[in-house]
């Protein structure tokens, strides 16, 4: 039985474990209570792993019959993993990364100015999505969906 009536999307943290099998089971089970989309983060892992688990969530939707909307989150702002100064660049390239993993978009958490974000929408093809602040530029573009806290 159907308890609403809309997409259904989760926020499932890591996976609740970093182990990409058991990540799949989660998954798997959130598709069959009906989610249609999962965000899934890094946290301060390596990129592989979330690669593994975002390969791991694909293949248990596929199972399952589901076009599952993987929301691939980067922690690299939000837990400063590396300089400020490379931090675009090591977030485009987490973004290829877990684009080649099968995600469907990016949500890069506490960026929060017109510059980056503009340089991480040129820098992939993927939706970008970010979290809104006070100091948050308002666009329009399409491929922006709020802004970094």
């Amino acid at each position: 039985m159907r308890v609403i009536s809309v997409p259904l999307t989760v926020d499932a943290e890591g996976g609740y474990s970093h182990d990409p099998a058991s990540v799949g089971d989660t998954i798997r089970a959130l598709v069959d209570a009906g989610a249609v989309g999962v965000n899934l983060e890094d946290g301060s892992q390596p990129p592989e792993a979330l690669g593994a688990k975002i390969a791991a969530a694909r293949r248990a939707a596929a199972q399952a019959g589901v076009e599952l909307f993987i929301n691939a989150r980067t922690d690299v702002f939000l837990r400063g993993l590396v300089a400020p100064e490379a931090r675009v660049a090591e977030t485009l390239a987490r973004a290829a990364r877990y684009r080649d993993a099968g995600c469907d978009g990016i949500f890069v958490p506490k960026v929060s100015d017109s510059a980056t974000i503009a340089a991480l929408v040129a820098g992939t093809e993927l939706p970008l999505n970010v979290m809104m602040v006070p100091d948050c530029p308002r666009s329009r573009r399409s491929r922006i969906s709020a802004c970094g806290a």
